[in-house]
Protein backbone atom coordinates (compact mmCIF):
# COMPACT_ATOMS: atom_id res chain seq x y z
CA UNK A 1 0.00 0.00 0.00
CA UNK A 2 2.31 2.12 -1.48
CA UNK A 3 0.63 5.80 -0.33
CA UNK A 4 1.59 4.50 3.48
CA UNK A 5 5.37 3.40 2.58
CA UNK A 6 6.67 3.82 5.58
CA UNK A 7 9.64 2.47 7.96
CA UNK A 8 7.74 1.15 10.70
CA UNK A 9 5.04 -1.91 10.47
CA UNK A 10 5.06 -5.09 8.68
CA UNK A 11 7.31 -5.53 5.87
CA UNK A 12 6.13 -7.74 2.84
CA UNK A 13 8.43 -10.38 4.20
CA UNK A 14 7.44 -10.09 7.68
CA UNK A 15 3.55 -10.71 6.05
CA UNK A 16 4.97 -13.79 4.55
CA UNK A 17 6.03 -15.49 7.69
CA UNK A 18 2.65 -14.57 9.36
CA UNK A 19 1.04 -16.27 6.68
CA UNK A 20 3.59 -19.05 6.84
CA UNK A 21 3.10 -19.50 10.24
CA UNK A 22 -1.23 -19.37 10.20
CA UNK A 23 -1.14 -21.38 7.34
CA UNK A 24 0.91 -24.30 9.37
CA UNK A 25 -1.79 -23.95 11.86
CA UNK A 26 -4.69 -24.43 10.04
CA UNK A 27 -2.82 -27.83 7.94
CA UNK A 28 -1.60 -29.12 11.29
CA UNK A 29 -5.33 -29.17 12.41
CA UNK A 30 -6.34 -31.14 9.08
CA UNK A 31 -3.53 -33.70 9.87
CA UNK A 32 -3.68 -34.33 13.29
CA UNK A 33 -6.96 -33.43 14.70
CA UNK A 34 -10.57 -34.74 15.01
CA UNK A 35 -13.29 -32.60 13.54
CA UNK A 36 -15.29 -32.72 16.85
CA UNK A 37 -12.54 -31.28 18.77
CA UNK A 38 -12.27 -27.40 19.66
CA UNK A 39 -8.83 -27.24 19.60
CA UNK A 40 -9.30 -28.15 15.74
CA UNK A 41 -12.21 -25.52 15.37
CA UNK A 42 -10.00 -22.51 16.35
CA UNK A 43 -7.15 -23.41 14.54
CA UNK A 44 -9.13 -23.60 11.35
CA UNK A 45 -10.04 -20.28 12.14
CA UNK A 46 -6.85 -19.16 12.78
CA UNK A 47 -5.80 -20.48 9.44
CA UNK A 48 -7.96 -18.70 7.68
CA UNK A 49 -6.07 -15.87 8.11
CA UNK A 50 -3.24 -17.07 5.44
CA UNK A 51 -5.10 -16.81 2.25
CA UNK A 52 -5.51 -13.11 1.94
CA UNK A 53 -2.33 -11.89 2.82
CA UNK A 54 -0.67 -14.20 0.65
CA UNK A 55 -2.95 -13.03 -1.83
CA UNK A 56 -1.48 -9.47 -0.77
CA UNK A 57 1.62 -10.21 -1.73
CA UNK A 58 1.06 -11.66 -4.77
CA UNK A 59 -0.21 -8.63 -5.78
CA UNK A 60 2.57 -6.71 -4.70
CA UNK A 61 4.57 -9.33 -7.18
CA UNK A 62 2.75 -8.29 -9.91
CA UNK A 63 3.68 -4.09 -8.97
CA UNK A 64 6.89 -4.72 -8.50
CA UNK A 65 8.14 -7.48 -10.57
CA UNK A 66 10.36 -6.82 -13.56
CA UNK A 67 9.34 -9.40 -15.59
CA UNK A 68 5.85 -10.48 -15.18
CA UNK A 69 5.89 -13.35 -17.45
CA UNK A 70 8.55 -14.57 -15.68
CA UNK A 71 6.85 -14.03 -12.20
CA UNK A 72 3.43 -16.14 -14.44
CA UNK A 73 5.43 -18.75 -15.21
CA UNK A 74 7.47 -19.29 -12.30
CA UNK A 75 4.09 -19.49 -10.00
CA UNK A 76 2.53 -21.81 -12.93
CA UNK A 77 5.74 -24.10 -12.98
CA UNK A 78 5.90 -24.44 -9.14
CA UNK A 79 2.41 -25.27 -8.97
CA UNK A 80 2.44 -28.09 -11.53
CA UNK A 81 5.54 -29.50 -9.89
CA UNK A 82 3.86 -29.39 -6.40
CA UNK A 83 0.54 -30.67 -7.25
CA UNK A 84 1.19 -34.38 -7.15
CA UNK A 85 2.87 -34.14 -3.80
CA UNK A 86 0.20 -32.04 -2.30
CA UNK A 87 -2.28 -34.23 -3.83
CA UNK A 88 -0.46 -37.28 -2.31
CA UNK A 89 -0.61 -35.06 1.08
CA UNK A 90 -4.21 -34.07 1.37
CA UNK A 91 -5.97 -36.89 -0.55
CA UNK A 92 -3.70 -39.50 -0.64
CA UNK A 93 -3.63 -39.72 -4.17
CA UNK A 94 -1.45 -38.56 -6.99
CA UNK A 95 -3.78 -37.20 -8.93
CA UNK A 96 -7.33 -35.52 -7.15
CA UNK A 97 -9.83 -34.87 -9.62
CA UNK A 98 -11.38 -31.42 -9.57
CA UNK A 99 -9.37 -29.65 -7.53
CA UNK A 100 -5.81 -27.92 -7.72
CA UNK A 101 -3.56 -25.79 -5.63
CA UNK A 102 -3.41 -22.63 -4.61
CA UNK A 103 -0.42 -21.68 -6.79
CA UNK A 104 -2.95 -22.49 -9.91
CA UNK A 105 -5.41 -19.35 -7.92
CA UNK A 106 -2.27 -17.12 -8.06
CA UNK A 107 -0.75 -17.69 -11.46
CA UNK A 108 -4.17 -17.08 -12.88
CA UNK A 109 -4.67 -14.01 -10.93
CA UNK A 110 -1.03 -12.51 -12.45
CA UNK A 111 -1.79 -13.92 -15.71
CA UNK A 112 -3.96 -10.66 -17.29
CA UNK A 113 -1.29 -8.73 -16.59
CA UNK A 114 1.30 -10.17 -17.56
CA UNK A 115 -0.29 -10.40 -21.04
CA UNK A 116 -0.76 -6.31 -20.85
CA UNK A 117 2.69 -5.88 -20.43
CA UNK A 118 3.54 -7.99 -23.08
CA UNK A 119 0.97 -6.13 -25.23
CA UNK A 120 2.37 -2.97 -24.16
CA UNK A 121 5.91 -3.77 -25.01
CA UNK A 122 4.80 -5.41 -28.15
CA UNK A 123 2.55 -2.94 -29.71
CA UNK A 124 2.65 0.36 -27.31
CA UNK A 125 -1.41 0.59 -28.56
CA UNK A 126 -2.83 1.83 -25.18
CA UNK A 127 -6.43 0.34 -26.89
CA UNK A 128 -5.48 -2.99 -27.93
CA UNK A 129 -3.31 -3.35 -24.83
CA UNK A 130 -6.35 -3.74 -22.73
CA UNK A 131 -8.67 -5.16 -24.83
CA UNK A 132 -5.80 -8.05 -24.13
CA UNK A 133 -6.00 -7.49 -20.47
CA UNK A 134 -9.54 -8.02 -20.51
CA UNK A 135 -9.95 -10.44 -22.90
CA UNK A 136 -7.09 -12.53 -20.52
CA UNK A 137 -9.21 -11.60 -17.55
CA UNK A 138 -11.95 -13.41 -18.54
CA UNK A 139 -10.04 -16.21 -19.54
CA UNK A 140 -7.86 -16.29 -16.08
CA UNK A 141 -11.77 -16.55 -14.23
CA UNK A 142 -13.11 -18.85 -16.86
CA UNK A 143 -10.56 -21.44 -15.75
CA UNK A 144 -10.71 -20.28 -12.39
CA UNK A 145 -14.88 -21.88 -12.85
CA UNK A 146 -13.35 -24.92 -14.38
CA UNK A 147 -10.41 -26.32 -12.73
CA UNK A 148 -11.38 -25.20 -9.22
CA UNK A 149 -8.05 -24.46 -7.73
CA UNK A 150 -8.29 -23.37 -3.90
CA UNK A 151 -10.15 -20.02 -3.50
CA UNK A 152 -11.20 -20.33 -7.21
CA UNK A 153 -12.66 -16.91 -8.82
CA UNK A 154 -12.69 -15.42 -5.24
CA UNK A 155 -8.96 -15.55 -4.95
CA UNK A 156 -8.31 -14.27 -8.26
CA UNK A 157 -10.75 -11.54 -7.80
CA UNK A 158 -9.15 -10.56 -4.06
CA UNK A 159 -5.75 -10.38 -5.58
CA UNK A 160 -6.58 -8.13 -8.25
CA UNK A 161 -8.65 -6.28 -5.47
CA UNK A 162 -5.10 -5.80 -3.65
CA UNK A 163 -3.37 -4.17 -6.55
CA UNK A 164 -6.26 -2.07 -8.10
CA UNK A 165 -6.62 -0.04 -5.01
CA UNK A 166 -3.19 -0.61 -3.57
CA UNK A 167 -2.65 3.62 -3.18
CA UNK A 168 -5.95 3.42 -1.46
CA UNK A 169 -5.15 2.16 2.31
CA UNK A 170 -8.84 2.42 3.56
CA UNK A 171 -10.49 2.09 0.75
CA UNK A 172 -8.48 -0.99 -0.28
CA UNK A 173 -8.66 -2.91 2.71
CA UNK A 174 -12.89 -1.76 3.01
CA UNK A 175 -12.98 -3.75 -0.43
CA UNK A 176 -10.81 -6.41 0.14
CA UNK A 177 -13.54 -7.28 3.07
CA UNK A 178 -15.72 -6.61 0.48
CA UNK A 179 -14.55 -9.31 -1.58
CA UNK A 180 -13.77 -11.70 0.62
CA UNK A 181 -17.42 -11.86 2.04
CA UNK A 182 -18.93 -11.50 -1.41
CA UNK A 183 -17.05 -14.97 -2.47
CA UNK A 184 -17.21 -17.13 1.12
CA UNK A 185 -20.37 -16.32 2.13
CA UNK A 186 -22.02 -19.58 1.72
CA UNK A 187 -18.77 -20.70 3.64
CA UNK A 188 -18.98 -18.76 7.15
CA UNK A 189 -15.81 -20.63 8.45
CA UNK A 190 -13.67 -18.75 5.56
CA UNK A 191 -15.49 -15.28 6.62
CA UNK A 192 -12.61 -15.39 9.18
CA UNK A 193 -10.34 -14.26 6.57
CA UNK A 194 -11.45 -11.31 7.64
CA UNK A 195 -8.87 -11.18 10.73
CA UNK A 196 -6.35 -11.37 8.30
CA UNK A 197 -6.96 -7.30 7.51
CA UNK A 198 -5.76 -6.76 11.14
CA UNK A 199 -2.27 -7.74 9.72
CA UNK A 200 -2.39 -5.86 6.11
CA UNK A 201 -3.59 -2.38 7.85
CA UNK A 202 -0.04 -2.58 9.52
CA UNK A 203 1.95 -3.42 5.90
CA UNK A 204 4.08 -0.63 5.12
CA UNK A 205 5.17 -1.48 1.94
CA UNK A 206 9.03 -2.28 2.44
CA UNK A 207 10.22 -5.38 0.86
CA UNK A 208 11.91 -6.51 4.19
CA UNK A 209 14.98 -9.30 4.56
CA UNK A 210 13.37 -11.47 2.13
CA UNK A 211 15.84 -11.28 -1.02
CA UNK A 212 18.29 -13.51 -1.78
CA UNK A 213 16.80 -16.66 -4.22
CA UNK A 214 17.56 -19.32 -1.14
CA UNK A 215 15.46 -17.16 0.74
CA UNK A 216 12.62 -16.56 -1.99
CA UNK A 217 12.73 -20.33 -3.31
CA UNK A 218 12.59 -21.55 0.57
CA UNK A 219 9.20 -19.27 0.78
CA UNK A 220 7.88 -21.10 -2.53
CA UNK A 221 8.00 -24.61 -1.24
CA UNK A 222 7.45 -24.12 1.59
CA UNK A 223 3.56 -24.73 0.79
CA UNK A 224 4.01 -28.27 -0.70
CA UNK A 225 7.20 -29.26 1.52
CA UNK A 226 5.16 -28.79 4.60
CA UNK A 227 2.25 -30.18 3.87
CA UNK A 228 5.07 -33.33 2.99
CA UNK A 229 6.17 -33.15 6.43
CA UNK A 230 2.74 -33.14 7.80
CA UNK A 231 1.21 -35.81 6.19
CA UNK A 232 4.28 -38.55 6.70
CA UNK A 233 4.04 -37.18 10.54
CA UNK A 234 0.50 -38.00 10.52
CA UNK A 235 1.24 -41.33 9.36
CA UNK A 236 3.94 -42.03 11.51
CA UNK A 237 1.86 -40.63 15.05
Amino acid sequence: MISYRTKTGLSNSALKVIAAFFMLIDHSAVFFLSKDMPAYIVMRIVGRIAFPIFAYLVSEGIFYSKNLNAYFLKLLIVAVLTEMPINIATTGKVIAIGSSNVLFTFALAVLPFAALKTAENKTKNKTFSRLIFGVTAVLAFTLAIIFKPDYDVGGVALVWTFYMFREYRYFCLGAAAAAIAVFRINKPMELFALLSLVFLFFANGERGWIRTRAQKLFFYLFYPLHLLVLYLLSRVV
